[in-house]
């Protein structure tokens, strides 16, 4: 291998500054190139090595160069080819160059592949006991297939995969190891995936510990097993994860025992770890729709015991205000099944209009936890059904009042053509279901959710209002490497009623805003008065299409579609009418989630737009949050 004579040059330079006392800055990093990779993913080679190269932003600080570690790097990039089906992989040259001043390097490493070691067959051996569609799953999940060079890491994943399934089948103490066996010409080898089923076992007695002031049947009432039932790995993390969204507890463990004995039945011991009962959080922040707000929220999670949840809550912004109390039983009969109460008094102040609300509601909620323990993630099913019972009194903006032509519509919605005001009491019911895989993580980057969603008030109910309401909204997550994820969105929604004046106002569709149509400011997209201002609509149609790419450290950029529209009335959806809006931003990661900056573009202008009663001249909106859009 061959060294750039500079390196001794450096050194010596390094060695006087010593000598005379000056203070040593450590030599950076100004690139970093490895040359000759053709069949192996580079990225993935780095990750593993311990030099790095510049970020990809100009102004990111270089890395420091560790002539110990970068020595290492090498014998890492060829034992990475080995582990990856290349034997004959080298380092046949490394280069490192220093600049005129001594004070960075540039580094080539140039590696000379060989030919891989293909595999040539996957071979299950002991997986008979298994029923054969979990078989046929195995084969369908392995990322091994005839053909690939022979990867011992995938290797490892496929033999834990099927280790996984068969836990989950019942057989607690399998275990699946991976070999290889090399064909008579050196350069194939056939994978055998080999088992151990064990002996097929059932749950055993369930031991609690760490508990202090919460009961042993609050913990049992979560596990989604009973002893005597067939052991499966997936119940066991189901249980584990059903215990740790009760906010008792700061820690929850599921174990299976009995490996050393290998007992059967398989004895469970489940350890808890008691939080503080009582929480006060208090935060603050800003957002370009909002402005500055304030939120302030005290929780007892174990209020007369039994898991059972109370909660009080104040919100300030120039958005919203308010004050909410909640109360939930997390055990109506059932783990599954949750009753939950609400009161409130809020302050909404849109753009368009303002509503001041008064009332609570109440509901039932089922919900069903999966865990796929082989693929480590969650599913979650729920359905719940609410009653609302609430007095609202809103008005118009002012600009809107001032619009004369304005005035037929007010009196057609129930408005006070003087005052712009109007008020009712409202009486609904809503059913929601909603099935979500997504993890519900701060930044999500993996699965899907689906919600569809059904609210009538009016008929027998009481209150002033009646209307049909149905929405259904779809997202999905997909990521295509560790730094690269595209997310996408789509809602639809159509309000019916016999009569406008029967929907409020603020049950209206508006489009707009940091979260909605990025183009364009909070509420702009709807159908408009014949002076411009926007009056929202009864239908609409919302989708956005993000690429989301991790740069370095906590920062990310997105680039982004949004299109959609809202329409007057429930049938009157046109596709050929969509608006939409291109744009990028910026997230920075944070534990309370991403900050975020985007710019929107309108590709199609709305003609005769008034905002805040003068025409729109800008195509373009700047909208600072926390959280992703979607």
């Amino acid at each position: 291998m061959r060294r750039s004579h500079g390196a001794w040059a450096s050194g010596a330079a390094v060695l006087a500054c010593l000598l005379s006392g000056c203070r040593v800055e450590p030599i950076r990093v100004r690139s970093f190139d490895i040359e000759g990779i053709e069949r192996i993913a580079e990225n993935d080679l780095r990750q593993v090595l311990a030099t790095r190269g510049p970020g990809r932003l100009p102004f990111a600080r270089r890395p420091a160069f560790n002539q110990e570690a970068f020595e290492q790097d090498l014998r890492r990039i060829e034992a990475y080819y080995h582990d990856h089906g290349f034997p004959d992989a080298r380092v046949i040259e490394s280069d490192v160059r220093f600049n005129e001043s001594h004070d960075q390097v540039a580094i080539t490493v140039r590696v000379r592949e060989g030919e891989p070691v293909i595999v040539s067959d996957v071979r299950l051996e002991g997986f008979e006991v298994l029923p054969r569609r979990r078989t046929a799953f195995i084969r369908r999940s392995l990322a091994l297939e005839p053909g690939d060079p022979r990867d011992r890491q995938k290797v490892m994943e496929a033999a834990a995969l099927a280790t996984s399934l068969f836990k989950d089948a019942g057989y607690p103490y399998a275990t699946v190891e991976g070999r290889d066996e090399p064909a008579a010409d050196g350069r194939s080898v056939a994978v055998v995936l080999a088992a151990t089923p064990g002996p097929l076992a059932d749950f055993g007695e369930v031991a609690i510990q760490g508990n202090e002031s919460v009961p042993d049947h609050v913990v049992r009432r979560q596990l989604t097993f009973e002893p005597g039932e067939r052991f499966s790995l997936s119940r066991v993390e189901e249980s584990q994860r059903a215990l740790q969204t009760l906010e008792l507890f700061s820690f929850a463990y599921v174990e299976p025992r009995g490996e050393e004995s290998r007992a059967t039945p398989v004895p469970i011991r489940v350890t808890v770890a008691e939080g503080r009962p009582q929480r006060a959080t208090f935060g603050v922040g800003y957002g370009t729709e909002d402005k500055a707000r304030a939120r302030v929220n005290w929780r007892h999670v174990n209020f007369l015991g039994d898991a059972r949840t109370v909660n009080a809550e104040a919100k300030w912004s120039s958005l919203d205000r308010g004050v909410r109390f909640g109360f939930a039983e997390p055990h109506l009969f059932t783990n599954r099944l949750s009753l939950t109460v609400e009161g409130m008094a809020w302050d909404e102040n849109e753009p368009v209009y303002r509503v001041q609300r008064y009332g609570g509601r109440a509901g039932v909620t089922w919900q069903r936890l999966h865990r796929n323990a082989v693929a480590r993630r969650d599913a979650v099913t729920s359905v719940a059904a609410t009653y609302i019972h609430e007095y609202t009194d809103y008005t118009v903006a002012d600009f809107a009042l001032a619009d004369p032509s304005f005035a037929s519509q007010l009196i057609a919605l129930g408005f006070d053509p003087e005052t712009g005001a109007s008020s009712g009491t409202l009486g609904a019911v809503r059913l929601e279901a909603i099935r979500d895989t997504t993890g519900r993580t701060l930044d999500t980057r993996r699965g899907y959710l689906a919600r569809a969603a059904y609210e009538r008030a009016g008929g027998v109910l009481p209150g002033r209002f009646a209307y049909d309401e149905i929405t259904v909204e779809g997202r999905y997550y997909l990521p295509l490497s560790p730094r690269f994820t595209v997310a996408g969105r789509a809602r639809v929604g159509g309000i019916g009623a016999p009569d406008r004046s029967t929907v409020p106002f603020f049950k209206r569709y508006f489009l707009g805003g940091s979260t909605s149509l990025r183009g364009w400011g909070r509420f702009e997209v709807s159908p408009l008065t014949p002076g411009g201002v926007p009056i929202g609509g009864l239908s609409m149609v919302e989708t956005s299409l993000e690429a989301r790419v991790h740069v370095a450290g906590n920062l990310g950029m997105v680039a982004f579609v949004d299109a959609g529209n809202v329409w007057a009335g429930r049938r009157d959806i046109d596709p050929g009418d969509l608006l939409a809006d291109v744009g990028t931003g910026l997230r920075y990661r944070t534990p309370i989630g991403p900050v975020r900056a985007d710019v929107g573009y309108q590709l199609t202008p709305i003609e005769g737009l008034l905002i805040d009663g003068e025409p729109e001249r800008r195509r373009w909106r700047i909208h600072i949050s926390i959280g992703q859009a979607f």
